[in-house]
């Protein structure tokens, strides 16, 4: 048998399903790109860590390196090529991959110097909004190499070990398919 039911209650709970169904079906906003964690969470994500200690061969400085874990998603969608079991971004000729395979190279954020007899630092002045690979010391201690993955090209630049002054090396572009193993980040 059929039950009566009120009819005003039971159009109130029709009228609300279906508003209800329409905000799930056709919300306010358009929805685009990725959904972003709290600023909290982005903050933790995006801070360098602890920085890595890159000792000259004369052992008077030592270069301290922050490497930024976790990269823009930009820059992890970079487009890429699959090429002999590598990853090559072809606008700037450099590994999209790490030597596993798995991911993308931390970029450096920060140089600093620090003199080993008293502790003075010095920042090193880098190119902005550029991600720098694990620096080289040359021989004798005085300078230090390193490379700035840009968009369209790899670049070299040399630093000068006593002011921290940073300039690129003009009119050369590195291709750093082939790493030998001293370019490493060292292990903390």
């Amino acid at each position: 048998m059929w039950r009566r039911v009120p009819i005003a209650p039971f159009l109130i709970f029709l009228a609300s399903s279906l508003v209800a169904i329409s905000a799930v079906a056709a919300p306010e906003k358009p929805v685009s790109g990725y959904n972003q964690p709290s600023k909290e969470i982005l903050e933790e994500l995006r801070a360098p860590s602890p920085p890595a200690p890159y000792v000259s061969p004369t052992h008077d400085k030592i270069l301290l390196v922050s490497w930024e874990e976790y990269p823009a998603l930009a820059r992890v969608a970079t487009p890429y090529l699959k090429l002999a079991d590598a990853r090559v971004e072809p606008k700037n000729h450099s590994k999209h991959d790490t030597p596993g395979g798995y991911g993308i190279n931390p970029c450096a954020v920060g140089f600093e110097l620090v003199q080993v007899v008293d502790g003075k630092r010095t920042p090193v002045a880098l190119p902005a909004g550029s991600c720098l690979e694990a620096p080289q010391w040359s021989a004798d201690g005085k300078r230090f190499a390193f490379a700035n993955v840009t968009a369209d090209a790899v670049e070299l630049w040399l630093a000068d070990a006593t002011d921290g002054k940073a300039h690129k090396v003009p009119g050369v572009r590195l291709n750093p398919m082939v790493k030998s193993p001293t370019t490493k980040r060292p292990a903390l």
